[in-house]
């Protein structure tokens, strides 16, 4: 089952995808990433890579003269003195990097929508093209980016109010001082809600054509009743990520002796970053769509059947 193209339950003992497993999930995933493994990592790079090179270039120029100017600051805040001034060009060099940064946010928008793309089309048994997903994901992007910005916006006010209550409570002290920190958690708390039941709006924006607010809302109600689900594999895939990140950035990294404070050493520690994130990309479309499958499944809509459209 699940080798090579995806193929209908019913050809290989009739159980059903759904409702989707963790077991089941891994396995499909698996099937999925094998057969089109390439695809997606093209994909990936063909919109990350450039990406990293803007950010790479505006890190190797400024960052080792903000990291040291930043250890600077460190010390003498150590022994009670003022931080040095800024040096010359300091703020060029932080505007460059914000601009890098935004580059970088974009086109991982258009990374991960094409992979998801790949990964709908191959699920349903066709031969995706690397350009059409990538052109797909950009027609999206509007959407896309508009959908983060909005949740940025509603994830920042609710830490801000949430802060800014708890901190003046706890100046109270006493009682006041309590719940304060009930309050602080409790922001913590709705922070991580808004983002679980938001966390579909990728798949629903590039699989639905949805738009940024029609896509929040579409994923708030298909996330409805599976939030500790949702969180589950979201920390499943917040390990797996830490795990990568390790093995393809900070161990490497660490061998190298990369230094921060040099432009080769932040260079080769972007594009190790890249690296890292080129990998991680599929994991994380390919179990979002899936569970965007069951979640569809569970309320009733009608889902894909893994390869019914093979050789169409």
């Amino acid at each position: 089952m699940y080798q090579g193209t995806p193929q209908a339950p019913e050809s290989s003992g009739g159980w059903s995808v759904h409702p989707l497993s963790l077991d089941r999930l891994l396995a499909i995933g698996w099937s999925l990433f094998r057969f089109s493994w390439l695809r997606m990592l093209v994909a990936a790079a063909a919109a990350i890579v450039p990406g990293y090179l803007v950010l790479g270039a505006a890190a190797a120029a400024f960052a080792p003269q903000i990291n040291a100017w930043l250890a600077d600051a460190q010390a003498a805040a150590s022994i009670g003195l003022q931080p040095p001034p800024w040096p010359p060009g300091m703020s060029t060099g932080v505007a460059v990097l914000f601009g890098g940064a935004i580059v970088l946010f974009v086109l991982s928008a258009v990374a991960g929508g094409a992979v998801i793309h790949i990964t709908d089309a191959t699920y349903r048994g066709r031969r995706p093209s690397v350009a059409d997903a990538l052109a797909h994901a950009a027609g999206r992007l509007p959407a896309l980016i508009g959908a983060q910005l909005v949740y940025i916006l509603i994830a920042f006010l609710i830490m801000l109010v949430g802060l800014t209550i708890g901190g003046l409570l706890i100046l109270g002290g006493s009682v006041l001082a309590f719940v304060g920190l009930v309050v602080i958690v409790g922001s913590f708390a709705a922070w991580i809600f808004v983002a679980i039941r938001t966390s579909l709006v990728m798949p629903v924006i590039i699989l639905e054509s949805a738009g940024a607010i029609e896509g929040l809302a579409r994923s708030w109600r298909l996330v409805a009743g599976s939030g500790w689900r949702i969180l589950g594999y979201v920390l499943l895939i917040g390990l797996l990520a830490v795990i990568a990140g390790l093995v393809i950035s900070t161990v490497p990294g660490l061998i190298l002796r990369l230094d921060s404070g040099t432009s080769g050493g932040v260079a080769t520690s972007s594009m190790l970053d890249a690296l890292s994130s080129i990998v991680l990309t599929p994991l994380t479309a390919i179990v979002f769509s899936l569970l965007y499958y069951d979640l569809r499944w569970k309320s009733g809509e009608p889902v894909p059947t893994p390869g019914a459209e093979a050789g169409r």
